[in-house]
């Protein structure tokens, strides 16, 4: 009887430790979605602060957005899953939202807007670290 309870307190922790590495949908442990999301987050910070600082300087704005998609794409990577890299739809979803606002930040620069809206960008950020933490 002890040994079956130690062999059921040693499978329940084996599952609790897979669950909280595992916070960011299948194959991308916790501690890696995290570090991307504040990549991420970063990235945003400093789109915001190239835009408030140096309107007229669109390259500072166009680096930051290509920090952006670089870590995106570490997410998106070809696991197995259609090249989703996600199994999580949250994840999926957060995934989607950080790269359509910022497709759409960098097409207002495009357009010569020089301070674009990057308020859904933020929020699309906020999303994907709340959805990357375990």
């Amino acid at each position: 009887m002890a040994v079956r309870r130690s062999r059921r307190a040693a499978l329940l922790a084996v599952v609790a430790t897979a669950a909280l590495l595992t916070g960011c949908g299948s194959g991308h442990p916790a501690p890696d979605c995290l570090r991307t999301a504040d990549a991420i987050a970063d990235g945003v910070t400093g789109l915001q602060q190239a835009v408030e600082e140096t309107p007229a300087d669109t390259g500072r704005a166009g680096d930051s957005l290509d920090t952006i998609d670089r870590e995106l794409r570490t997410i998106d990577t070809d696991d197995g899953t259609g090249g989703t890299g996600a199994d999580d739809t949250a994840l999926r979803t957060a995934v989607d939202r950080v790269g359509g606002a910022a497709a759409t930040v960098r097409r207002s620069l495009h357009a010569g807007d020089r301070s674009p809206d990057t308020g859904p960008l933020t929020d699309a950020a906020g999303e994907l670290t709340k959805v990357c933490k375990p």
